[in-house]
């Protein structure tokens, strides 16, 4: 007797291995990124942990060999995947006429891992993929419903849930996609309750345009949930059984975000500015981390401006590169003078930029407007190929056609027309509401095709449609797929234990002079969260605090005054004097704090909520499933 996929042709020997494999890596890379869970720890990755870097460069590894070798020897599947393969390498021809950059670097890797997982899924079994990234979205959006009770958690934005992400609008992005991408996999009862869990999270990350997009995505969903229950059967309509379900997670989250608006202040504000706007005359003077004295960007200014140079604006916080380890965050001084009102001679795209600190920086809608009329300034006089992607995410356009027309000139607007071809390709009309949901997200950022925890939900709902239909679920892929979530969770927690238990439980930032303020006879910025918010917090023994201007150390004081050569920190800001009196902003001195932590009060409900996810989850992958066993032989 042997176990067998009912209806399924006996599978040979060395696909059943793949399949098994592929289930495996499929499993991993939809959580470490799709989880967000790898990007979390990328500042333990940069400072140069062996052992991360060896996890990230055999995860890189496997994904690539096993897709390869799945492909090789299945020829159903690539018969399957030959659009695939058509739109991967249309996609990334255009690298050619460019030198690889960072940013370069970080839309091959992303594209790689995104077509890798999509062959891994239909080698090992599609469904089960898909239900595993559904999984995973709605553990994103329960870490938003639980960062947003918290003054102090996981977000860079005070007031907005991020989760893993870090970033709110990263986190918006990626719940968008994810609930679109995967919706249909979820059992026809709870999908409501799926949607309405999504949803919370969404108003928990207070982005608009993840709203936005949801809700005009949503109406194309609705569409075509009526037609299929007008062609579906009575016996098949789930009716009121889904609403018992739907209404129990809305009152769940419901009560989770009344609590936030009761005990998070910042959530308060943050809801009233989304609903009323700022107050009026508020303008902030300096802009946020990137994006104070740029690097000019090395292309020409639209004629009739000549003479000057078009300042950029560096890759901002959901970019693709790895969060810093510390900082400080923006203070309250006079702007230098690069952020000065425009002068009479500034040219259009300098103008721009330095509306960018003013105006832009209390209404996002005006930054996006701004972002968007300075890069197609720009792209009026790039080259017929094109500046490249480093220098096209300089200009941060926030819109993906803008930004790879900027990186590959008229040939760059093809590749996200390339991906949304792809996506209804694969499925036809079932495919409409991944393109809708693309296409708003590609209007409103350039970072969905530059970062994997944007593009694998896309590259999971595309292997979805391939595969949604096309003959039973493999068991020993799905017991496989069980064991790699299984395995994923287990790294995690215990990355999240090495981090909170540090040899040395102190971390070193960097005090950007553009973020350094006079203050009385002293100097003064303003501290942020270290790079693992909600696991580490600034705290601690205040004697751990320590100070160096270049290699002189300052000697640390109790409270003001100081006299030169001191510092003290008081209410999160550094107040320091350099010894010799000079101007901190202006000497070229790098100033670096070191900063005592202490576990932080989200590091208990992330470990117990992850492991709990992680056992259901597993145990219902790996479960039989109706028709999965019938007797064989």
């Amino acid at each position: 007797m042997t176990a067998v996929a009912a209806g399924a042709p006996a599978m040979p020997a060395e696909g059943a291995v793949a399949a098994r494999l592929s289930g495996v890596v499929a499993a991993l890379l939809i959580i470490a990124y799709q989880g967000w869970f790898l990007p979390f720890f990328l500042p333990l990755v940069d400072a140069g942990s062996g052992v991360m870097r060896a996890l990230v460069y055999a995860l890189y590894a496997s994904a690539l060999a096993g897709s390869l070798w799945a492909w090789l020897s299945l020829p159903a599947l690539r018969r399957r995947t030959w659009p695939l393969v058509a739109a991967c390498v249309l996609m990334l021809a255009p690298l050619a006429f460019h030198p690889i950059d960072p940013v370069s670097r970080a839309y091959l890797v992303t594209l790689c891992l995104g077509f890798a997982l999509m062959v891994l899924s239909l080698a090992s079994t599609p469904q089960a993929a898909a239900r595993l990234g559904a999984a995973v979205t709605a553990l994103a959006s329960a870490l938003c419903l639980i960062d947003i009770l918290f003054e102090s958690g996981f977000t860079n934005t005070a007031g907005r849930a991020a989760g893993l992400a870090i970033n709110p609008n990263d986190a918006a992005t990626a719940l968008v996609l994810g609930a679109v991408a995967t919706y249909r996999s979820v059992p026809a009862r709870y999908r409501a309750s799926f949607l309405v869990l999504v949803a919370a999270g969404l108003v928990a990350t207070q982005s608009r345009s993840g709203i936005l997009a949801m809700a005009l995505t949503g109406l194309t969903m609705l569409a075509i949930a009526l037609v299929e229950r007008r062609r579906a059967p009575p016996a098949a309509r789930t009716g009121r059984a889904a609403l018992g379900p739907a209404l129990a997670t809305l009152v769940v989250a419901g009560i989770l975000l009344a609590a936030a608006f009761a005990l998070n202040p910042t959530f308060r504000e943050a809801v009233r500015g989304t609903v009323t706007g700022p107050p009026p005359g508020v303008i902030v003077d300096l802009p946020p981390p990137g994006m104070a004295d740029p690097p000019p960007l090395s292309v020409p200014l639209p004629a009739g401006k000549p003479g000057a140079t078009a300042p950029g604006a560096r890759p901002d916080s959901s970019g693709p590169a790895a969060p810093p380890t510390g900082g400080v965050a923006p203070g309250q001084a006079d702007a230098p003078p690069s952020l000065q009102p425009p002068e009479p001679g500034d040219d259009a795209v300098t103008v721009l930029t330095r509306r960018l600190v003013t105006e832009g920086q209390y209404s996002s809608l005006s930054a996006r407007r701004l972002f968007l009329e300075r890069a197609l300034l720009v792209y009026a006089a790039t080259p017929p190929l094109g500046v490249g992607l480093e220098e096209a995410q300089r200009l941060a356009p926030h819109n993906s056609f803008v930004m790879f027309g900027l990186a590959f000139g008229h040939v760059g607007w093809l590749v996200p027309l390339v991906l949304l071809a792809l996506i209804l390709v694969s499925g036809g009309w079932r495919g409409v509401p991944l393109a809708t949901a693309t296409l708003l997200l590609m209007l409103m950022s350039h970072n969905l095709l530059l970062m994997p925890g944007l593009f694998l939900p896309i590259a999971l709902g595309i292997a979805g449609l391939i595969g949604e239909g096309r003959g039973p679920e493999s068991a020993g892929a799905r017991r496989a797929m069980a064991a790699g979530t299984a395995g994923a969770v287990v790294l995690f927690v215990a990355g999240c234990i090495a981090t909170a238990l540090p040899t040395a439980p102190t971390a070193v930032v960097d005090i950007r002079p553009q973020y350094i303020r006079e203050r009385g006879m002293g100097y003064q910025t303003t501290l942020v969260p270290p790079a693992f918010p909600g696991l580490m917090r600034i705290g601690g023994d205040p004697g751990a605090y320590a100070l160096r201007g270049g290699e002189a150390p300052l000697e640390r004081v109790e409270r003001p005054p100081i006299a030169p050569g001191q510092f003290t920190v008081r209410d999160a800001s550094l107040f320091f004097l350099p010894a010799d009196g000079s101007n901190p902003i202006w000497n070229g001195v790098a100033y670096r704090l070191g900063v005592p932590l202490v576990v932080g009060p989200l590091f208990l409900p992330l470990v117990v909520l992850v492991l709990a996810w992680g056992a259901i989850v597993a145990l219902a992958l790996g479960r039989p499933r109706r028709g999965d066993r019938v007797a064989a032989g």
